[in-house]
């Protein structure tokens, strides 16, 4: 069972966990930080250090999850800025 925030203060229940939704989601648009949540990058505020603010809600990038988290990053502004 799983809760899914969405725009506008509003969240539903669903009966599926964390993994199999994270599967249905397409990676550019969504990124799991924490075994407790996948986030929507279209909605992220900021990153201030170890978290994310989206909607003013402080989310913490998860140990496990930080590597991954940092280097998809990394490799968007590089891709970006690489003229190569």
């Amino acid at each position: 069972y799983s809760r899914v925030h969405l725009t506008g203060n509003r969240n539903m229940g669903i009966s599926f966990n964390l993994a199999v939704i994270e599967k249905d989601l397409p990676g550019s648009d969504f990124i799991r930080i924490h075994r407790s949540y996948i986030i929507n990058l279209h909605h992220v505020n900021s990153l201030m250090g170890n978290s994310f603010i989206i909607e003013g809600k402080l989310l913490t990038i998860g140990r496990a999850y930080r590597e991954d988290v940092l280097s998809h990053f990394i490799l968007e502004d590089f891709s970006c800025t690489y003229n190569g």
